[in-house]
């Protein structure tokens, strides 16, 4: 197995908000995750029995999880004992954020144990300096 070949890719899609669209994704990728066809996945913030079923089963198949959305906050719990890379680049002025926003950043970059180099420049003033970077 190369170093890096279990790894996936979460993200944040607002589209995951209607909830007969919602359900049928969720159950669509863990199908997909099951038979190993895709790495790149969609998610919603909102916090829902099939979510919790699919973070679970994607903590479960990949060791590395890219994650490119700091929505998920809380939810990213799951995968506290995989490596989850917080990859979000556009991030506006913490400053400029609303309470809810920094709650979400906040827990996801707790439990994320790295970020990447672009999130790092992205967030500078907020992280500090010894914050693990890939």
């Amino acid at each position: 197995m190369k170093p890096y070949s279990n790894f996936c890719r979460l993200n944040y899609s607002f589209v995951m908000a209607l909830p007969i669209v919602r359900g049928t994704v969720y159950l669509i990728e863990i199908g997909l995750l099951c038979l190993g066809i895709s790495r790149s996945f969609i998610a919603s913030d909102r916090t829902t029995r099939l979510r919790s079923m699919f973070f679970q089963a994607v903590a479960k198949k990949y060791h590395r999880v890219y994650c490119t959305s700091a929505r998920f906050a809380r939810g990213l719990e799951v995968f506290k004992n995989n490596y989850l890379i917080l990859d979000i680049p556009e991030v506006e002025k913490v400053s400029s954020m609303r309470a809810t926003e920094l709650y979400k950043l906040m827990w996801s970059l707790v439990f994320s144990k790295s970020v990447t180099k672009r999130t790092k420049a992205a967030l500078r003033g907020f992280l500090p300096d010894n914050y693990p970077v890939i």
